[in-house]
């Protein structure tokens, strides 16, 4: 089992040690994450907490070899679109006995329907997450380029469009590229906003929807970017937006918290997303959740709830500047929240806000429609993709 630690259990006096996994690298990030678990031992003496930070392009691998092997961390980051999967294969403790419902209460709904399979809570939002267009100040002033600052007047796509070629056209490399490089976060909210869809959670159906005329159509117009446009390269290089070779990077609120370390010249705003047919952000964000096979199981509930309880939460958001998941950690962080550039962000995921397909099969769903849209990026016609695509996703339910 994960847990390696000896003497008595829960309760008890003997000492106990917690594997934590999390995809906490960020300064920022990691050190909100360690002050955290160094104030829980101080708070529990007889627990210890071994932190292993992975890489995020890691995780998910050496998270599901660990489940396979029968080894997995006593407490690990859910991915908001994973928590399905996991429940749906047993591999979390239900954590309904541990919380009153003044707990459930507090979370907001999006990210309570992302806690919950089959009626039962598998994992705790720690925040949440959605994407933006941040861009330097100066560089896109000096374009003559005035973004949008709110939803109520956001540009369009061919307005984003323009803007981005006379950004470019003033002598800077490139007008967009997201953080994550291509792939269905990132184009998730673009499909969405130009009419298409992938998934119709109710009726638990790809077919009909990735593989829509809309969505196709949409694909078609994100994939334009990177072909007829020209604007965004195919790969993205670290600190594009803090070395200006960038005019718009559609990214997370801990990109801004990242640039501002490290370039602390560089002055950033936030622009929404383009809205066409909708308005539409992707949301999610990281939970904590605890392995059903840890040993530990008592011990484990209190490192989640100091992670993300009342108090826990609060504390994360104004650390790191992640959005919160619970209305009393959007309470006590509210006076920077309501401000720029963070309000963009916000008003996106309250207003605007399209949850990810909720479904065991989004592992699938995420590989088959990134091979699709790196085609698309490439100049493939993405419409026999995501035919095949949806073909093979509802191939997969039966």
């Amino acid at each position: 089992m994960a847990a390696c630690g000896s003497g008595s259990e829960e309760g008890g006096d003997g000492p106990i040690e917690l594997s934590y996994w999390t995809s906490a690298t960020e300064p920022k990030v990691r050190a909100a994450t360690e002050e955290i678990i160094a104030d829980f031992e101080d708070a529990n003496p007889n627990i210890t907490v071994d932190h292993q930070a992975l890489p995020f392009n890691e995780y998910f691998e050496k998270v599901t070899i660990a489940f396979g092997g029968g080894n997995p961390p006593d407490v690990l980051w859910v991915d908001s679109t994973m928590t399905t999967a996991y429940g749906d294969q047993g591999l979390l403790t239900p954590l309904d006995d541990y919380l009153t419902e003044e707990d459930v209460n507090d979370f907001l709904p999006n990210p309570l329907e992302d806690m919950t399979y089959n009626d039962e809570i598998q994992s705790l939002a720690l925040h949440q997450s959605t994407e933006a267009l941040v861009y330097v100040k100066s560089v896109v002033e000096e374009a003559g380029v005035t973004p949008p600052t709110s939803y109520e007047d956001g540009w369009t796509f061919d307005e984003m469009v323009e803007a981005m070629h006379a950004v470019v056209d003033s002598g800077i490399e490139w007008g967009y590229a997201p953080t994550y490089g291509i792939g269905q976060y990132s184009v998730y909210p673009f499909i969405y906003e130009l009419g298409g869809s992938v998934y119709n959670q109710e009726a638990e159906a790809f077919q009909g929807y990735l593989d829509s005329p809309e969505t196709i159509d949409a694909v078609r117009k994100w994939a334009s970017l990177y072909t007829t446009e020209g604007l965004a390269p195919a790969e993205v290089l670290p600190d594009m937006l803090g070395t200006k070779q960038l005019a718009f990077q559609e990214t997370n609120p801990f990109v801004v918290v990242d640039v501002n370390e490290k370039y602390p010249d560089v002055e950033l705003g936030v622009a929404p997303l383009p809205c066409d047919e909708q308005c539409a952000v992707a949301s999610g964000g990281w939970h904590v959740g605890i392995s059903q096979a840890s040993e530990h199981q008592e011990a484990a509930w209190k490192l989640v709830d100091a992670l993300a309880g009342v108090d826990g939460a609060a504390r994360w958001s104004e650390a790191t500047h992640y959005l919160p998941a619970r209305q009393s950690a959007y309470d006590a962080n509210a006076s920077w929240i309501e401000e720029q550039p963070w309000s963009v962000f916000w008003e996106g995921l309250n207003e605007h806000a399209v949850p990810r397909p909720r479904t065991a099969r989004f592992q699938l769903y995420a590989d088959e429609i990134d091979a699709v849209l790196r085609d698309a990026s490439r100049g493939t016609d993405p419409e026999a993709g995501l035919q095949r695509a949806a073909e093979k996703l509802e191939a997969a339910a039966e």
